[in-house]
């Protein structure tokens, strides 16, 4: 899909990709959500951090558009994050590199993403 923005709804959380959010952030993030969620009847695994949404095209450093450009908001898909968001299913994989439209450029950030349980500590 192209123009991913014309068919989501884009949520900005303040902090840093290493650092889970506070927990006046998560309260609000869970009442947003589930808002969100009812009202546009959007799965559990169809809400998704920047950093599996966001792409770069090639470059000096990878010869194909690849996923990996972003950390941020990388650990809103960890299954602790998750759960304590509402969120009780999330992709297995990403479709645009099991598709080969693109390649996974940042290994560790693909497993936070998609691992059976995306809890990691930072390599």
């Amino acid at each position: 899909m192209s123009n991913l923005d014309n068919h989501a709804i884009n949520v900005e959380v303040v902090g840093y990709h290493h650092k889970p959010p506070t927990p006046q952030q998560m309260a609000s993030l869970r009442v947003l959500l589930g808002t969100l969620k009812k009202a546009h009847r959007v799965r559990d695994r169809n809400v998704m951090p920047h950093s599996q949404v966001a792409y770069g095209g090639p470059n000096k450093w990878h010869r194909r558009s690849h996923r990996g450009r972003k950390r941020c908001g990388m650990l809103f898909a960890t299954d602790s994050i998750r759960k304590k968001l509402g969120l009780l299913e999330k992709p297995g994989y990403d479709p645009d590199v099991e598709a080969r439209r693109l390649v996974a450029a940042d290994s560790y950030l693909e497993q936070v993403l998609y691992a059976e349980s995306g809890d990691r500590k930072q390599a």
